[in-house]
C-alpha cells in the first residue's frame, strides 16, 4: 500500500457495464486497485444514451458519475465543446475536490478537462490509449482504409468529411445513375466542406495542445504510441512508457499452484491438451467485429481450411458475419458470443493460438498481454503495438497486415508443425502484473504531486519535435 493516501479521480469516455472495451476495462481494474490500496476513488464517465443527465451509480462499491448523452459523430471527430459536461466536470471537482485526475480518455467529456482539474489545483496525468488527441478518428487509417502516418490539417479535414458531409451516403444497392449523381455531389460539396472541416480541425489542434500545457505526465503503454506523440509535438519531458499490468485471475496456475502474485513471471504451464496433431488446431479471436480489427481478414484466411477450428468472441451488432455464413455452416469456425471477464481465461485456456489481425496501428492490446499470461502465443499483424508485444521468436509470430493470404500461409504451417505451438508457449515473455502496473502509476502520482508543490512542473508547451533535437524519454518497466 501506498504511504501516500489520495483523493483520485479517474476519468474515460466510457466505462463498465455499460461499455467493455480494453480502455474501459483498465479503468475499472486501475480504480478497484487504487481503492484496494486505500485511495479514496471516484470516477467520472460518459455514456451513450437516448437522452442528456447526470446519475451516479455504485460500480465495484465505487462512486461513478456517468454524463450520459445521445451518440454525436460531429462531437466525437472534432471535439467540440460540451458546456452540458463541463459543469458536470466541474460540480465534481469542487465537491471531491481530488488532489489528482487522471484521464483515460477526454471523448465524450471536455477537452478542456485538463485545465478545469489544473485550474480546481489537481494534479493531471493521462493514459493514452490510441490516438484519438492526435487523429480524430483514433485509428491512423485514411478513410477507413489506408494507414496514415500522421495529422495534417487538409488531410484530415479529406478524411474526416464523412462526418460533416451534407450528402448522403450512398445505398449499398444503389444504381449506377445514383451513384454517380453522388459522386459528382460530393465533388462539388468538397469546395464549401472541406474549408469548413479544416476550420473546425484548427480548432481541434488548438484545444488539444492546451489540453496538453495542462496535462503533467503522459503515460503511453506501448513506444509505438510515445513515438507518435513525441511526432505529434506532446512535449517530451511528460511522456512516460508504462506497460498495462493484469489481475491475478488472467494468469495461469503454475504446476505447483503458486499464484500469479507470488510468481508472476513463472513459465505457464503445460496444457492438458498439446498441439500434437491429434486433433485440429484451435485459433481464437477476441474483439470487436469490425473492419479496422481485421475481422474480414481473419475469415478469409479461414475459409475452406481443414484441420483447424475458430473460434470467435464478440459482438456483431453491424452484422459482418453475414457474408461468412458459409463458414459457420463448414462447422470448423463458431461464433460464441461476447465474452465476459470473469469467462475470458476459461476461453483462453481453449485455445492453441490467438489471432490479432487489426489493420489498424493499435496501442498495446490487452488482449495480447491476457494471452501470454494464459499462456497463449499470438499470431499478430507486424505494425503499431502488436508487433512490439508479439515478436518473431518471443511468444508468437507475425502476418503482413491486411494480408489474407500470408495469414493463411501461417495457419497452415501451424496446422502442419503443431510443435511450433509449443515452442512458442515456451518464448512467451514476461507480462507485468496488475499490482506492479498500480505501483508504477503511485510512483508517477507522487512525483507529479511534489513537483506541482514544488513548482517545478512546466505549463506550457516545448517547440514542436520536428524544432528541436531527439532527447531520450523516460522509461517505466
Amino acid at each position: 500500500m501506498s504511504n501516500c493516501l489520495m483523493r483520485i479521480l479517474l476519468t474515460t469516455h466510457a466505462y463498465p457495464p455499460r461499455s467493455c472495451g480494453g480502455a474501459e476495462n483498465y479503468c475499472r481494474q486501475l480504480a478497484c486497485a487504487l481503492s484496494d490500496r486505500g485511495h479514496e476513488v471516484r470516477v467520472l464517465s460518459a455514456a451513450i444514451a437516448p437522452r442528456r443527465a447526470v446519475v451516479e451509480e455504485r460500480v465495484d462499491g465505487l462512486r461513478c458519475t456517468f454524463v450520459e448523452k445521445p451518440f454525436d459523430p460531429h462531437e466525437q471527430v472534432f471535439a467540440r465543446a460540451d458546456d452540458e459536461a463541463a459543469a458536470a466536470v466541474d460540480q465534481l471537482l469542487e465537491s471531491f475536490c481530488p488532489q489528482l485526475v487522471h484521464i483515460n480518455h477526454l471523448g465524450h467529456l471536455t477537452l478542456d478537462l485538463p485545465r478545469r482539474a489544473a485550474r480546481a489545483g489537481a494534479a493531471v496525468v493521462a493514459t493514452l490509449h490510441d490516438h484519438w488527441l492526435h487523429c480524430p478518428t483514433s485509428h491512423l487509417l485514411q478513410y477507413g482504409r489506408r494507414r496514415c502516418s500522421g495529422p495534417g490539417l487538409w488531410k484530415c479535414a479529406r478524411c474526416t468529411r464523412w462526418s460533416f458531409t451534407r450528402i448522403e451516403p450512398t445505398p449499398p444497392n444503389a444504381s449506377l445513375p445514383m451513384r454517380l449523381g453522388r459522386a459528382i455531389l460530393r465533388r462539388i460539396a468538397a469546395f464549401w466542406e472541406l474549408p469548413e472541416g479544416a476550420l473546425r480541425l484548427r480548432e481541434r489542434c488548438s484545444r488539444v495542445a492546451d489540453a496538453l500545457t495542462e496535462i503533467d505526465r503522459l503515460i503511453c503503454p506501448s513506444r509505438h504510441l510515445l513515438e507518435f506523440s513525441r511526432r505529434c509535438g506532446a512535449p517530451e519531458a511528460k511522456l512516460v512508457f508504462l506497460r498495462h499490468g493484469l489481475p491475478p485471475s488472467v494468469f495461469a496456475s503454475s504446476g505447483d499452484r503458486r499464484t500469479a502474485t507470488e510468481e508472476p513471471h513463472a513459465s505457464p504451464p503445460p496444457r492438458a491438451e498439446a498441439a500434437d496433431g491429434r486433433r485440429p488446431i484451435r485459433f481464437g479471436f477476441i474483439g470487436s467485429f469490425n473492419a479496422v480489427k481485421g475481422i474480414e481478414v481473419l475469415l478469409r484466411a479461414f475459409d475452406g481450411l481443414e484441420g483447424v477450428e475458430l473460434i470467435l468472441y464478440g459482438r456483431d451488432p453491424d452484422n459482418r458475419l453475414a457474408p461468412f455464413a458459409h463458414l459457420l455452416a463448414q462447422g470448423h469456425v463458431s461464433h460464441r458470443g461476447f465474452l465476459t471477464e470473469d469467462r475470458k481465461r476459461e476461453a483462453l485456456a481453449e485455445l492453441d493460438c490467438l489471432v490479432v489481425p487489426s489493420t489498424c496501428y493499435e496501442n498495446s492490446p490487452l488482449v495480447i498481454q491476457e494471452a501470454f499470461a494464459a499462456g497463449v502465443p499470438v499470431l499478430a499483424s507486424n505494425i503499431g503495438g502488436m508487433a512490439e508485444l508479439v515478436r518473431p521468436g518471443e511468444g508468437g509470430w507475425q502476418f503482413a497486415v491486411g494480408d489474407w493470404r500470408d495469414l493463411r500461409r501461417w495457419v497452415e504451417r501451424l496446422r502442419d508443425r503443431p510443435e511450433l505451438i509449443d515452442a512458442g508457449r515456451r518464448t512467451i515473455p514476461p507480462v507485468p502484473t496488475l499490482a506492479e502496473h498500480v505501483a508504477a502509476v503511485e510512483l508517477i502520482y507522487a512525483e507529479v504531486l511534489a513537483a506541482r508543490s514544488a513548482g517545478a512542473i512546466a505549463r506550457s508547451c516545448p517547440v514542436p519535435a520536428s524544432c528541436r533535437p531527439s532527447q531520450s524519454v523516460r522509461t517505466m518497466s
